[in-house]
């Protein structure tokens, strides 16, 4: 059964008809990379999900983590108000309280820094707290008694001195997890130029697609749309036309030739004035670029160098500011969507 497409409704209303066109079309306009484009972004944009939640989750816990923290560092203030009051008796286990604190204000901002950023400071810095709390009943219970107090405080150190080789090791997991945090934005950064040139690739094959289903547009509907704006066009085969030309004797370039040959359509017509006869060589294409212009302008006056009595004209639906100004310069006649944008005969 043949079927006859003139517009781009009929080829969308053929793939509707047949499904099993469209996959393949999709298999004669795409790469199997690119057709696998779709399933690898969906998996991506899973991987990224999944990676948001995780980090959203991470920064709940250590928010909390953080106010566990600061009732840490409270507690350990009234822990060094208790100490002031020893201080006139207990010269040495000064000195080494002091040195116990400066080792966990160094912890400190070491902590603040690791908030951010990982789950497992939780579980090390609850172990703290409870060797804390710990530490807390321990002087409380060194008020009444020097010598338990100094046993309790080398225990502190000895848990201090572990929590470090803790923290030391929870950098190490870190500084591993950042890096591959980088090596996954590398791999998506690269991902997503692939992505987009698929769809630039794909929407080249759409534009030439358009421009394939216009021209064969105009080749049955030229004569009407032209025939608003000169009198009784016809559509004329142009390998006769350019045979003819060659037999007549015209010396021509093989440029020249090339450019003829390369002509969208050639109408034959009247002018609407004077009635005589004349050419319009017609340039066609989705969107009209300064290039299309002069493309239709170099045809025609290579024609006219024939003797044909020969006009640009050129046919759209779409066209650029650059290009329209020209168009409107030199009076070319362009239709938009079939409707006459310049309406005039001019070279």
């Amino acid at each position: 059964m043949a079927f006859r497409i003139e517009t781009i409704e009929d080829l969308i209303r053929l793939l509707e008809e047949r499904p099993e066109w469209r996959e393949r079309l999709r298999e004669v306009l795409l790469t199997p990379e690119e057709r696998a484009i779709p399933a690898q972004l969906a998996q991506l944009i899973e991987a990224v999900r999944e990676l948001s939640q995780s980090h959203r989750a991470a920064l709940q816990r250590l928010e909390r983590l953080e106010q566990s923290h600061q009732a840490a560092i409270e507690r350990l203030e009234r822990l060094e108000q208790s100490h002031q009051a020893l201080l006139q008796s207990h010269y040495d286990l000064r000195q080494s309280h002091e040195a116990a604190i400066q080792r966990l204000e160094r912890l400190e901002q070491s902590h603040q820094a690791l908030l951010q950023s990982h789950y497992d400071l939780r579980q090390s810095h609850e172990a703290a707290i409870q060797r804390l709390e710990r530490l807390e009943q321990s002087h409380q219970a060194l008020l009444q008694s020097h010598y338990d107090l100094r046993q309790s405080h080398e225990a502190a150190i000895q848990r201090l001195e572990r929590l470090e080789q803790s923290h030391y090791d929870l950098r190490q997991s870190h500084e591993e997890a950042i890096r591959r945090l980088e090596r996954l934005e590398e791999t998506v950064a690269r991902l997503a130029v692939t992505v987009e040139q698929g769809f630039q690739r794909f929407e080249t094959e759409i534009a030439k697609l358009k421009g394939y289903t216009m021209e064969i547009r105009y080749q049955t509907r030229g004569p009407a749309l032209f025939g608003r704006y000169v009198s009784r066009p016809r559509v004329v085969d142009l390998a006769q036309f350019i045979a003819d030309l060659r037999e007549q004797g015209c010396e021509l370039s093989e440029a020249e030739w090339d450019e003829l040959s390369a002509i969208d359509l050639l109408l034959s017509a009247k002018h609407p004035e004077t009635k005589a006869p004349l050419y319009l060589a017609v340039e066609i294409s989705w969107m009209l670029f300064v290039d299309d212009v002069e493309r239709a302008r170099e045809r025609a006056a290579i024609l006219r160098r024939c003797g044909v009595e020969a006009y640009p004209a050129l046919a759209g639906e779409g066209i650029t500011p650059e290009a329209q100004e020209m168009v409107s310069r030199f009076g070319i006649l362009t239709l938009l969507g079939g409707r006459g944008l310049v309406r005039t005969l001019g070279t």
